[in-house]
């Protein structure tokens, strides 16, 4: 069966197509676009209608190839751009509207998860601890057994150059990293 997945970060939009064979993920086309969907909004709490336009382009190409190479089904989310914007709903409505399809915002927490599976998965590694470093956020997330540390946290590229932050605002955000309960062990 062919699945896709299309990430609509603060910075770029990714389109992963694969096809799925028992448990395994043979990826058939792979593609980023950078939209810059959360340019200034750390600093007016809005997304711009030159970014909207910006990813909208983008989302249009993105389903057409869905469409031209016969998927299943796929899965649209939006990251820390979206959950941060006060006119998200604006947005979630063109695509809508533009695309016929939903845009799923997710949690931070949701973000760290599956950031998390897809490095698990694509180095084969038993517990590793993932960080995910994107456009306006930082998620992190280790597992061992049942127990799991997963945190996200404001502070993404795009974020962090467009609000000029100093190594001092920059430690200030990381600040809960100190505060974990969590422990890693040998």
């Amino acid at each position: 069966m062919r699945y896709a997945a299309i990430d609509v970060g603060t910075n770029s939009c990714r389109l992963l197509i694969a096809d799925i064979k028992g448990e395994e993920l043979y990826p058939v086309c792979r593609e980023l676009q950078s939209t810059r969907l959360g340019e200034g909004v750390n600093a007016t709490n809005k997304i711009s209608p030159l970014a909207m336009t910006r990813t909208l382009g983008c989302l249009r190409d993105y389903l057409d190839l869905v469409q031209r190479l016969e998927v299943k089904d796929f899965r649209l989310i939006a990251t820390s751009a979206m959950r941060d914007a006060l006119n998200r709903d604006e947005f979630i409505d063109l695509v809508k509207e533009n695309c016929n399809c939903n845009l799923e915002i997710i949690n931070g927490e949701e973000e760290a998860h599956l950031s998390y599976l897809g490095v698990k998965e694509g180095l084969n590694l038993p517990a590793p601890l993932v960080v995910d470093l994107g456009g306006g956020s930082c998620e992190f997330r280790v597992e061992d057994g049942e127990e799991h540390f997963s945190l996200s946290l404001p502070l993404g590229a795009v974020r962090a150059t467009e609000a000029n932050l100093s190594i001092a605002d920059a430690k200030n955000i990381l600040r809960p990293l100190e505060n974990s309960s969590y422990e890693l062990r040998d």
